[in-house]
């Protein structure tokens, strides 16, 4: 994996009319974004995807969740992607004490995930965090300000999985990519964005690489 500028994803979402639109014209516009900003030679790239797990869990605690990522985590080969989506109600205390549990077990070294995402105005703070984090709004804001508060909640799903699959596909493909999300337990739609891209991007050299989608708290 290799992060791209937030600020270069941003701006280029906007130039490409991501924002006071409607969701079709934003998806043309994401998958735009996804080709400009890929460095990929498009006739190197597989055409047939590899098959995608999903997996939706049904537990709701803390220790049970953290269990599930850690097998699916040390389950990985080199080459394989997992995507995990932690669902929150923002009015939960119990949701918000499992991702506090998630994050201190990221901060124990007990969970190794590549990267962290976390929705705008969600903060669990970032102190000794080792692995890089970041925070939804930085996606949305270039030098002219952030224009994610017009968005869609479709259109933030699709702003948010298409920097995981630019920061994935510009990293080494033989690598083990792992992504933990924390976001509102609707937002379930970015891990069907991230799937769409790996399917319809044509710049898109993840598309041979199995990949789990994994959810917990999620609500479709």
């Amino acid at each position: 994996m290799q992060l791209l500028s937030e600020l270069t994803y941003a701006t280029t979402l906007e130039k490409n009319r991501i924002g006071a639109t409607t969701d079709r014209v934003a998806l043309r516009g994401l998958i735009k974004t996804i080709d400009q900003l890929s460095n990929h030679d498009p006739s190197q790239i597989v055409t047939a995807p590899a098959p995608v797990v999903e997996i939706e869990s049904s537990h709701t605690s803390a220790t049970d969740i953290m269990a599930e990522l850690a097998n699916l985590h040390a389950q990985q080969k080199p080459g394989s992607i997992s995507v995990s989506l932690i669902g929150l109600n923002y009015r939960s205390a119990a949701d918000h004490a499992r991702a506090h549990a998630i994050i201190s077990a990221v901060r124990a070294d007990s969970l190794h995930p590549n990267l962290l995402i976390f929705e705008r105005d969600l903060s669990y703070g970032s102190s000794r965090i080792p692995c890089p984090m970041i925070h939804e709004e930085a996606l949305t804001t270039s030098r002219e300000g952030n224009f994610g508060r017009g968005l869609t909640r479709g259109q933030r799903c699709m702003v948010v999985a298409g920097y995981i699959h630019l920061c994935i596909a510009a990293g080494e493909q033989s690598g083990i990519d792992r992504v933990v999300l924390f976001f509102d337990n609707h937002q379930i739609g970015i891990l069907e964005d991230f799937k769409y891209f790996v399917e319809h991007t044509r710049s898109s050299p993840i598309k041979a690489r199995p990949y789990t989608l994994f959810s917990a708290g999620a609500k479709h």
